[in-house]
């Protein structure tokens, strides 16, 4: 064919024969987007696929990832690459990939959802089986009365605890609770004492382990925590988890709590459910 380039060593309008050229020259497709070719390319525009990038938005929110070509031009976009990363209800992110506006399959993993008596055997997707033991939330004034995964019935004991840590000095938690290994007077200058909540000066302080993550909390301070997390979830009908207010990990064990954790566990199993029939 006839070489349009001024690099082509042939003469202007002379035929260069056989040979293929491969001379770089620059385009202009029929999409409107300028391409860089080897000469030979050039002479069937409608053979060429446009490289440039779409950069569309796509129903998710994303920008497309794929080339003007692959889109035939913005009319079939190909699919979102990133991964969702949305938290799940049960606190996993969701590992599938970008399906805004479509809700986020259930969790692959396998359940973390546990109690006394046995541990879930279930993927975290899928509806766990309540236990149907007896609550062993007790202490010397009052037990729990419900089953194991009801929401507790028994109020929170604020009778201090009676037992003795190990350094001999009484425990600064409070009846029936997990007792906190800190005592504030052999280490008043202890992390654990800082001022948070604004209530760990007082004379009369106790204090709480949560069990999930090992942060210990003036109780009357972290009792209110509590029940704002609870009345937030009642007002906006958001279903989560009740979390430490230091390191947001989910609060799980500490029985002091039963009565909000346990509804929320069972909220969070209705939303399993509607999952699961909307799949």
């Amino acid at each position: 064919g006839v070489c349009s380039s001024d690099q082509c060593p042939s003469r202007c309008g002379e035929d260069c024969g056989d040979s293929l050229c491969t001379v770089m020259v620059t385009v202009k497709l029929y999409c409107g987007h300028e391409q860089t070719l080897r000469c030979f390319e050039s002479g069937d525009l409608l053979r060429v696929e446009c490289n440039a990038k779409c950069n569309k938005e796509l129903e998710c929110g994303d920008l497309c990832p794929g080339s003007c070509g692959e889109c035939i031009q913005g009319k079939k976009h190909v699919s979102c690459k990133r991964r969702c990363d949305n938290p799940l209800t049960c606190g996993h992110p969701c590992k599938e990939r970008c399906h805004k506006p479509r809700i986020c399959p259930p969790c692959r993993k396998g359940c973390i959802n546990k109690c006394p008596h046995t541990q879930c055997g279930f993927a975290c997707g899928e509806k766990c089986v309540p236990c149907v033991e007896r609550c062993i939330w007790v202490c010397r004034h009052s037990r729990c009365k419900r089953r194991c995964y009801e929401p507790c019935d028994k109020e929170r004991c604020n009778y201090d605890c009676e037992k003795l840590l190990p350094c001999r000095h009484q425990c600064m938690g409070l009846c029936g609770e997990p007792c906190p290994m800190v005592c504030k007077i052999c280490s008043p200058e202890d992390e654990n004492f800082d001022v948070f909540f604004g209530t760990e000066d007082e004379d009369d302080a106790r204090f709480l382990t949560l069990v999930d993550c090992g942060h210990i909390f003036e109780v009357t301070g972290l009792d209110q925590w509590m029940d704002v997390q609870l009345g937030g979830r009642e007002n906006t009908g958001r279903i989560q988890l009740p979390f430490c207010p230091k390191c947001n990990e989910p609060i799980r064990k500490n029985l002091r709590y039963g009565k909000i954790v346990k509804a929320a566990l069972n909220d969070l199993e209705e939303v399993k459910m509607k999952i699961i029939d909307n799949m």
